[in-house]
């Protein structure tokens, strides 16, 4: 991650790759409702995928500055907006498809979309990691955002995947009800839904209980012993 990062993330307590897997969210953003744009309804927490067709700043009266992009898919088109961001344009450029998530506001009385989050991809079939899903929000510090943190552990979590060990013997896995240690550091940060990461969290939540209370045994054998 370079050492401006590495900095960065020792302020958080993430020394390792194991630290970094273990950073968990504290809420999830909900843009979980994928709609074509023609079914967009005012108050809407959505996401829409299409293309940019043009991507402009315009000032408001108060001399703000509003980035607007017009986007398209097969069913109509529909405003996207960001306020004060001017270095989106340089991000997105026209012919881009985009995944867009936020809020359908009005805008000139017309719908447009409030973005929250965004992301280019290929194609509209595209998994994607910030928008069109639950979207983890994690602890931050100053120059590290949660997009960034998302970023490195859905690369990471691939990279190591293979590698994860369920440490706990089965019985107590049964008796708890818990789900598979690799399962619940995947659902925690990418959950399917919000049942996916409440099980997820009272995994990991379990397992730092559980070693806390083990480390203790271990001291208290260690003590009698001497």
């Amino acid at each position: 991650v370079g050492p401006v990062y590495l900095t960065r993330l020792e302020k958080l307590g993430i020394k390792k790759i194991e630290d970094l897997l273990n950073h968990i969210p504290n809420r999830y953003l909900d843009f979980s409702l994928t709609s074509p744009i023609e079914r967009a309804q005012l108050g809407e927490t959505l996401t829409i995928r299409g293309r940019v067709d043009s991507f402009k700043n315009i000032y408001t009266k108060s001399g703000k500055k509003m980035q607007i992009a017009e986007v398209s898919d097969k069913t109509g088109k529909i405003l996207a907006i960001w306020f004060n961001q001017p270095f989106v344009l340089q991000t997105i450029k026209n012919g881009n498809v985009v995944s867009i998530s936020g809020t359908v506001k009005l805008f000139k009385n017309k719908l447009s979309l409030g973005s929250e989050s965004y992301e280019i991809i290929a194609d509209t079939t595209q998994e994607t990691v910030h928008t069109g899903r639950l979207v983890p929000i994690y602890p931050e510090t100053r120059g590290l955002s949660s997009k960034w943190i998302r970023n490195r552990i859905k690369q990471l979590f691939s990279m190591v995947e293979d590698t994860f060990d369920e440490y706990l013997p089965p019985h107590i896995v049964s008796e708890h009800n818990l789900i598979e240690y690799k399962t619940a550091i995947q659902q925690v940060h990418f959950p399917g839904q919000h049942e996916n990461a409440k099980r997820a969290s009272h995994r990991l939540a379990f397992d730092d209980l559980f070693l806390t209370q083990l480390t203790a045994l271990v001291r208290r054998h260690e003590w009698n012993k001497q």
